[in-house]
């Protein structure tokens, strides 16, 4: 089970980091861009893939969350996930005076505030 969780995270990582730059490409580089030409092969059915992934799999009530991540327990591990996660990343220390034990090293930072509030 822990195998099958470390694939799909790597798997939805992967697709999730990439469509921005196919986004960008097809925006900005006509289809005749030699660079275009070269990633065109590689970006092809990303787009599909994150739609149907976003669909099927991803969403409340989806595959993933029925049968791999029980909606009891997605809470609780994204609770313990974000904060570490900013200390890893160096964007919170620890500061057992803050309401959540951590200290932003950014305090405008929208994603970790609204994370650590839910």
């Amino acid at each position: 089970m822990h195998r099958i969780k470390a694939l799909l995270r790597i798997k939805l990582n992967t697709h999730a980091v990439i469509e921005p730059f196919v986004i960008a490409t097809n925006r900005q580089l006509s289809v005749l861009h030699p660079i275009n030409k070269l990633l065109h092969p590689h970006f092809r059915d990303t787009m599909n893939i994150n739609a149907q992934a976003r669909q099927i799999l991803i969403n409340a009530g989806g595959v993933l969350e029925k049968t791999i991540f029980p909606a009891k327990f997605v809470m609780e591990m994204s609770s313990m996930a974000l904060p570490a996660d900013l200390l890893k990343r160096g964007m919170a220390v620890p500061d057992l005076s803050y309401p959540h034990g951590l200290r932003l090293v950014k305090e405008d930072y929208p994603f970790a505030v609204d994370g650590l509030e839910i």
